[in-house]
């Protein structure tokens, strides 16, 4: 589960930083902007080999929907300290790359916020439909993959381990859809 908000998060959090190096000194208020797969850190989409995301290679592709907005909040230094986007209804394909098995999900929209602490920690809320994978190196650890409809939040520490600190909602489980 926690590779799926970790796999989120890794987007969010990407995207965010991304924002971050870009924010213009003297911003007072949100930069709107659009979001999904086509922009940076907008999905999870891509192909992942065994270990990562399942016991088994995978692939994540999704087919329609899933852009929304973002909207990037800054104090008055110009630094950013929150990230909010909505995200619409999605429809995604996930494939078990050594057996061909697919697994269509359709997911509901999705609100995101990522917030910046002092000390580096970033925290990710997502609420609505999420998918994403945890890996070996996850709290807790991997492999595997979801969707979670719902509600989770996910902290990644300053040295870019991440923690899964609250899941709640219903979710699927990828890997076995496609084993």
């Amino acid at each position: 589960m926690k590779r799926v908000l970790v796999s989120t998060i890794a987007s969010l959090v990407v995207l965010l930083a991304s924002s971050v190096t870009a924010a213009p000194a003297d911003a007072t208020g949100p930069i709107q902007e659009p979001y999904g797969p086509g922009s940076a850190g907008g999905s999870v989409a891509g192909t992942y080999p065994a270990g990562i995301a399942c016991p088994f290679a995978v692939s994540f592709e999704i087919v329609s929907g899933g852009t929304g907005k973002q909207w990037t909040f800054f104090d008055a230094n110009g630094s950013v300290v929150r990230i909010h986007n909505h995200v619409g209804p999605s429809t995604w394909v996930i494939t078990n790359l050594e057996t061909a098995a697919s697994f269509t999900v359709r997911l509901p929209a999705g609100n995101g916020t990522v917030r910046f602490a002092p000390d580096g920690t970033v925290t990710v809320t997502i609420s609505g439909g999420a998918i994403g994978f945890n890996a070996p190196t996850d709290t807790p650890p991997g492999p595997f993959s979801l969707t979670n409809v719902g509600h989770l939040v996910f902290v990644v520490a300053p040295d870019g381990t991440g923690s899964l600190a609250q899941l709640s909602g219903k979710r699927t489980d990828l890997c076995a859809a496609v084993a």
